[in-house]
């Protein structure tokens, strides 16, 4: 996962770049990676396996548009830059930790059908929080205007 992860890595810059908002493709990748994780429980160990290709994917594209969300923003430049993006480490290390956590409680208490559905539940409760951000100017775009 971790291999494919690092190809989606520059294809989200790419989409990123090319976005006038930064929340579209976020968002969608973001479905199509809950979607994957949603089918997890319904497949076999062969296919169960091969799905993380495209998880990896989606997962590499997503944290690569993330990372580029501070950039663009006018109001982070310089150190405040360097801050900027380690607060971001720490949230997505923070809430990924609890999601874990909550991933192997449910595992243990409902079993692992319903945690991959949990983790797909997750990953989508996180998403409209963009789309209600209400973006400041420049993001998501490499000029400066939205």
């Amino acid at each position: 996962m971790i291999a494919v992860e690092v190809a989606g890595g520059p294809i989200g810059g790419w989409f990123g770049e090319r976005s006038r908002d930064m929340r579209r493709p976020i968002v969608l990748w973001g479905i199509a990676t809950a979607a994957i994780l949603a089918v997890v429980p319904f497949l076999g160990l062969v296919p169960g396996v091969l799905v993380f290709v495209p998880l990896g994917f989606a997962d590499g594209v997503v944290f690569a548009l993330l990372y580029l969300v501070p950039v663009y923003l006018p109001e982070v430049q310089g150190g405040v830059l360097a801050f900027g993006l380690a607060l971001e480490n720490f949230v997505q290390i923070m809430i990924g930790a609890a999601l874990a956590f909550a991933f192997a409680l449910v595992a243990s208490g409902a079993g692992y059908d319903w945690a991959w559905l949990f983790a797909a539940a997750s990953t989508l409760a996180f998403l409209p929080a963009l789309l209600w951000a209400r973006p400041q100017r420049g993001f998501g775009h490499p000029r400066g205007s939205t």
